[in-house]
């Protein structure tokens, strides 16, 4: 395991610190070809998880590998096979939608972990699904929407709904963003226009994957009614730079307000209001500024030509 990769690992917990696609990224990588750190305990808990998603552990005994799992993070926070077995309780719970012990934990635990912890347990469920049985994505928001329902607390329903995004038919919030050329976007000027927000980083391989097919978006409608505008969620702005300068995208660049110091990485504020903690995330604006699509919503799959033609009419 490299350095880099070790300390990325070891942030995804840190006390508020905040998670992101490439702390998820790294960290389902390296669990899962490097489990060096408690090889035992590791092993164990991807028995749980196989037995999980087989079907083996049923309603009337997971619990108990939930309070294992927990009772070894308690002993183990910041250490990597500590948070892997966090992560896997939360997993096991959203699994089987036994929503009060998630809501006790998140209570309990709120000032030790950030609260977007879920959008990582959202992340290892949607990877879950495709791995088991391709499956259609949308249960898995439908069990955080009941997640959301089940809360009571504004700063639990703030937490979950950090994962869920913006429901289609919400109007956008107001957004203010200056491009790597200068120029300036907001939600008011740009109405009249359908507008698609890209959240990637340099770092995010799914997202990098899907630049050509946002290169072909741009090339199709870039004369019409539509904007697109890819916001980078690089906490490194030199690098973020470096790679528009080897790359050609010519569309409008912006790159959100993240930051990271040590280990602790606090969202931008793009990135806070479009809930797009996982990566990549697309987001479609009417030309009334409503939201019509979000990826989060569905099957986290991009926008298509012919969603853009819907809203273009």
């Amino acid at each position: 395991m490299t350095k880099i990769a070790l300390q990325l690992l070891l942030a995804v917990f840190a006390v508020g610190a905040p998670l992101s696609g490439q702390d998820v990224g790294y960290y389902l990588n390296e669990m899962n070809t490097d489990p060096s750190i408690d090889t035992t305990f590791n092993r164990y808990i991807d028995s749980l998880w196989e037995q999980s998603n087989a079907g083996a552990i049923d309603t009337t005994s997971y619990r108990e590998p939930v309070r294992s799992l927990r009772a070894y993070y308690d002993r183990h926070a910041n250490e990597i096979t500590g948070d892997k077995a966090e992560l896997y309780a939360y997993f096991m719970l959203l699994k089987e939608e036994d929503y009060p012990p998630i809501i006790e934990r998140f209570e309990a635990k709120r000032g030790e972990y950030d609260h977007r912890v879920l959008t990582t347990v959202g992340e290892i469920y949607r990877r879950a699904v495709v791995a088991h049985t391709g499956g259609n994505l949308s249960a898995v928001t439908a069990r955080v929407d009941n997640l959301y329902a089940s809360g009571t607390s504004e700063t639990f329903r703030a937490w979950v709904q950090s994962y869920l995004g913006i429901p289609p038919g919400q109007r956008s919030p107001d957004f203010r963003m200056t491009d790597a050329a200068g120029r300036s976007y907001d939600l008011d000027a740009l109405r009249g226009k359908v507008i698609v927000l890209d959240f990637w980083a340099t770092w995010c391989p799914p997202c990098v994957a899907q630049l050509p097919h946002m290169k072909e978006l741009n090339d199709k409608y870039r004369d019409e009614d539509f904007v697109l505008i890819s916001v980078s969620r690089d906490s490194e702005p030199e690098l973020w730079r470096d790679f528009l300068a080897s790359h050609e995208l010519p569309w409008p660049q912006v790159i959100d307000d993240e930051t990271k110091e040590g280990n602790r990485r606090k969202s931008g504020t793009l990135t806070t209001l479009f809930g797009a903690g996982s990566l990549p995330k697309y987001v479609l604006i009417d030309k009334e500024g409503i939201v019509r699509y979000d990826s989060h919503r569905n099957d986290m799959q991009p926008v298509t030509a012919e969603l853009i033609e819907r809203y273009l009419r």
